[in-house]
């Protein structure tokens, strides 16, 4: 069985990180193929919005 696990946010000082970590954990007792996906390092693909961008506007 594949169970993935998602990290949905990328605040500092989340302390979602700890327990991501360990369901992984959990889930691989039994043999089970585990994978954490961590919003934050999709964010730090993209580069940062302009600090004069107006809101609801993308930049990049």
């Amino acid at each position: 069985m594949k169970v993935k696990i998602i990290l949905g946010t990328a605040r500092e000082g989340r302390k979602s990180e700890r327990v991501a970590g360990y369901l992984v954990k959990k889930a691989e007792e039994p043999g089970w193929e585990a994978e954490m996906i961590d919003v934050r390092a999709t964010l730090s693909l993209h580069a940062p919005l302009e600090n004069n961008a107006r809101d609801g506007e993308v930049q990049g």
